[in-house]
C-alpha cells in the first residue's frame, strides 16, 4: 500500500499559485470590482479594515495567507473568500497534450493507477492525500480516461478511478460533480465554497476528523512519498505526531 502526499508544488505546473504566492494575488484583488463588491457585502469588515487586509496582504512579511489568518482570524471570511476566487480563476482546461505529455507527473500517477487497463492490472494499492484546494488531480485523470482509453474500456477505467481515495485534507472548492471544473466563480458559488475551505491553523472537530482520516489511510501503508511540499510545522506535527521530537522516527525507523 502506497500514499502519496500532495502539496502545491504538485499542481503549480497546471497553473495553480503556490501557498507563497497566494499573498500577492490577493492584495491584487482591490482593483477586482467584483471581487470588491463581494468582499464588501459579505466580508464581514468595513472598508477601512478591508483595505487593511489587502494592504497587509501586499508587502513581503507574512509567508503565506494561512500564516496571515492565523494571526488576523477577523479576516478569515473574506480570507478564504478571496482564496477560494483564485483558484476557480486558475481552474482552466490546459492543452491536453501538456497533460498526457510521459514528463508530466498526472500522466506518471495515470500511469501508475493503470487507469488505461490495457496497461494491466496495478501493482500498487495507491491513496493520495493532498494539500490543495484545486480539484485538478481528478479532473484531468478523468479527462486522460476521456483522451487516452479505447472506448471498451472507458467504463472499467471510470470504475478503477472512483476506487482510488483522493483526500482533500484542508477541503477542496468541492466535488467535479457538485461544481464543475473551470465554474466562474459567482458570488453564490464562493460563498457557499469558501465556507468549506479549511486554513492550515483551523482547530475544530472538521479540522481533527480531517488528519485523523488522513493518519488512519497511512497507518498501514507500506511507503508514504511527500511531493511537492515546503515543511510546515503545523501540518507534519498533525499528519506525524511525534515527528519534530524524534519519536515518529524511532518508532518507524525512519530517518
Amino acid at each position: 500500500r502506497t500514499v502519496l502526499i500532495l502539496g502545491a508544488g504538485i499542481s503549480k505546473p497546471y497553473g495553480f499559485p503556490l501557498a507563497s504566492e497566494l499573498l500577492p494575488l490577493i492584495g491584487n484583488l482591490r482593483g477586482n470590482d467584483q471581487f470588491q463588491a463581494y468582499a464588501k457585502t459579505h466580508g464581514g469588515l468595513d472598508s477601512a479594515d478591508l483595505d487593511t487586509f489587502y494592504d497587509a496582504t501586499q508587502i513581503p512579511y507574512h509567508g503565506t495567507i494561512d500564516e496571515y489568518l492565523r494571526k488576523n482570524p477577523r479576516h478569515i471570511p473574506v480570507g478564504l473568500a478571496a482564496i477560494a476566487w483564485i483558484i476557480m480563476h486558475h481552474e482552466r482546461k490546459l492543452p491536453p497534450a501538456a497533460i498526457v505529455d510521459s514528463q508530466s507527473f498526472y500522466r506518471t500517477v495515470f500511469d501508475l493507477l493503470k487507469l488505461d487497463p490495457e496497461q494491466g492490472k496495478p501493482s500498487h494499492d495507491i491513496s493520495i492525500i493532498t494539500l490543495n484546494y484545486d480539484r485538478s488531480l481528478e479532473y484531468w485523470l478523468s479527462r486522460m480516461i476521456d483522451l487516452c482509453v479505447g472506448e471498451a474500456d472507458k467504463a472499467g477505467a471510470r470504475a478503477r478511478l472512483a476506487e482510488v481515495r483522493i483526500h482533500h485534507l484542508h477541503n477542496s472548492l468541492g466535488t467535479l460533480a457538485q461544481l464543475p471544473y473551470g465554474t466562474p466563480p459567482k458570488d453564490d458559488v464562493v460563498r457557499d465554497v469558501s465556507t468549506r475551505l479549511m486554513t492550515i491553523h483551523r482547530c475544530d472537530k472538521t479540522f481533527e476528523a480531517s488528519y485523523a482520516t488522513a493518519r488512519n489511510m497511512m497507518q498501514h501503508a507500506a511507503m508514504v512519498f511527500v511531493l511537492g511540499c515546503s515543511y510546515d510545522p503545523t501540518i507534519f506535527r498533525d499528519l506525524f505526531p511525534g515527528l519534530l521530537d524524534g519519536g515518529f522516527c524511532s518508532r518507524t525507523g525512519i530517518s
